[in-house]
């Protein structure tokens, strides 16, 4: 099993503790337990964003750099919510609760993501309901 470290102090046996920065919330920590998160929180997003978008962290802070650190629709920076970024994808690509990840279309802030799942991800349905805002004004 490949095992991947924060730094090639933590590779070294019985070096306590580790020190190293939280590739999820960009946080410093410092363990024994040789963990590469500083929580178990952030732990479980590194881990969600891996088995359910097949995204690794640094494609997830890739993908957000590339959008300016805000929402791919609204532009805020603020994502709402409990404070981390909805990953949007084509639920069409692919059946059940996985992604292949080849669908992300981006990251959105809660608002959107809620937006877009209220209208079924459907441009049409978003069309009329733009249309009917702009002509009920």
């Amino acid at each position: 099993k490949h095992r991947v470290y924060c730094s090639e102090a933590c590779r070294l046996p019985r070096m306590n503790p580790c020190t190293g920065t939280c590739p999820v919330c960009g946080g410093p920590f410092e363990t024994v337990r040789r963990s590469r998160y500083c929580s178990k929180k952030c732990s479980s997003f590194a881990g969600k964003l891996l088995l359910t978008y097949n995204m690794s962290m640094s494609d997830y802070w890739a993908l957000l750099e590339s959008q300016d650190y805000r929402c791919a629709i609204c532009e805020t920076s603020d994502p709402g919510s409990q404070g981390s970024w909805h990953t949007d994808h084509d639920h069409s690509c692919c059946s059940g609760s996985t992604s292949c990840g080849q669908c992300v279309r981006g990251l959105l802030c809660a608002s959107c993501n809620w937006g877009l799942g209220s209208f079924r991800d459907s441009p049409a349905v978003l069309r009329v309901a733009a249309d009917y805002i702009e002509h009920r004004r």
